[in-house]
């Protein structure tokens, strides 16, 4: 079922709640995706310069997260964790993706298609899940931090 038809009125809670919950909780997945990806990409670098990019990167991806997490919480929900087999899909689909390639500009490559990724799935759930402009401007910021991304390591590119 889409997040979206989630945003149903109930008898206990007002339909921007349901909303808020399920646009919260896309903002967390993807902000802890896009986390836990870049922190295993990080091991399969060696320029510093990269890795520095990618750590900042990162710790933003973790902000998202936490503050997704917390307003949750505020809403009485508490966050879903990714799941054991998403984790090993990001970690070992990583590993598959840099076996044979680990320079600098494919790790920003992939960097940029995760970055991507993220946007399409951001854009999508911001258009089409009427959660309150609190919540709705926390997505436009995480979509936004996408794009700063994709233009960090374009620098990596050659």
């Amino acid at each position: 079922m889409p997040d979206h038809e989630a945003c149903r009125q109930s008898d206990a809670k007002p339909i921007h709640h349901s909303c808020d919950v399920a646009l919260l909780g896309r903002i967390y997945r993807d902000a802890r995706i896009g986390a836990e990806t870049t922190d295993t990409l990080l091991t399969r670098t060696s320029s510093p310069a990269l890795a520095a990019s990618m750590i900042r990167q990162m710790y933003r991806y973790r902000a998202f997260a936490h503050t997704a997490q917390q307003k949750l919480h505020e809403r009485g929900v508490t966050a879903k964790r990714i799941s054991p087999l998403m984790r090993a899909n990001i970690h070992f689909g990583t590993i598959a993706h840099t076996l044979l390639d680990e320079s600098s500009s494919h790790i920003a490559e992939l960097m940029i298609n995760g970055s991507t990724m993220g946007i399409i799935d951001m854009t999508k759930a911001v258009q089409t899940i009427p959660g309150s402009q609190e919540v709705r401007q926390l997505g436009r910021d995480l979509l936004e931090l996408e794009q700063n991304n994709i233009e960090q390591m374009k620098r990596y590119l050659y």
